[in-house]
């Protein structure tokens, strides 16, 4: 899952395009890929120059969207790079309509490659750049493409879940979740 917002404030900012990408089996499921560009009452020009989502192209309503989410994510599992960013800003947008959703869990893989590597979960600022989205594609080859797109980042960060993964059972390793 990934989501393209009007800032970084969930009490105050917006989503504007929201990506979900299910993963069955160990295998990306394209067909089942969601893409929603969503229609808001605030908009950001210094956000739309990092994603290039434009106040124009939402298409769906804020409600509309946010209630077919929230029934794609009820009790499944959510991926994504910093996810707990993107869990906190639907968290507060659903609750904003009174839309009641609550994944199984979440998985970060930012802290799924830091705990590869140093066994701890920890993150300081210091380090933080060597695990960015885009770094982490560079190191395993994930090719990513329309990066700060919620449709590209989302299929960066599903291949590059899956490609952890393989890494976590090769280690016999525990992966981190947080449920919330």
């Amino acid at each position: 899952m990934d989501l393209e917002t009007t800032g970084l404030n969930a009490r105050r900012d917006y989503i504007v395009e929201a990506a979900l990408i299910s993963i069955n089996s160990n295998k990306i499921s394209i067909s089942e890929a969601k893409n929603y560009k969503i229609h808001t009452p605030a908009y950001s020009k210094e956000a739309a120059q990092v994603h290039g989502v434009l106040r124009s192209e939402g298409n769906l309503s804020e409600p509309d969207a946010l209630r077919e989410i929230s029934d794609l994510i009820r009790n499944q599992w959510l991926v994504g790079h910093h996810i707990s960013f993107d869990y906190e800003m639907l968290h507060a947008r659903c609750q904003a309509y009174a839309i009641d959703f609550l994944p199984k869990g979440l998985i970060d893989t930012q802290l799924l490659a830091i705990k590869a590597d140093t066994g701890s979960t920890h993150l300081s600022e210091l380090i933080a750049k060597k695990y960015s989205l885009d770094a982490l594609c560079k190191r395993f080859d994930v090719q990513l493409e329309d990066a700060h797109t919620a449709a590209g980042d989302a299929l960066a960060t599903a291949i590059l879940f899956l490609k952890l993964l393989k890494l976590y059972q090769s280690k016999k390793m525990l992966m981190p979740v947080m449920i919330p």
